[in-house]
């Protein structure tokens, strides 16, 4: 049971360091009036992210460890960043 519940509490701080990332992302490198294609790329990943999230609830996708999946979540929102600060 506490391997169940390691693996739980590790995909649930990845998923929220996601979604925090994801507010950085909006708050800091967008605005109002411009930045169109900054929103569109964050929307685009923002979807992706959300959609491979529930097909990763599928059993045959959790037999091979939902975490895994949220490790790659979280570099894609760090790799994603990184690209905005190197385009302003």
């Amino acid at each position: 049971m506490s391997d169940f519940s390691g693996i739980v509490f590790s995909t649930v701080f990845l998923f929220i360091g996601c979604i925090a990332g994801f507010i950085l992302m909006i708050v800091f490198y967008t605005d109002s009036v411009g930045c169109t294609t900054n929103k569109a790329f964050i929307g685009v990943n923002w979807t992706l992210v959300v959609v491979v999230s529930v097909l990763a609830i599928s059993p045959k996708i959790q037999e091979r460890k939902l975490y895994k999946i949220q490790k790659v979540f979280v570099f894609y929102v760090m790799l994603s960043c990184s690209c905005f600060v190197t385009n302003t």
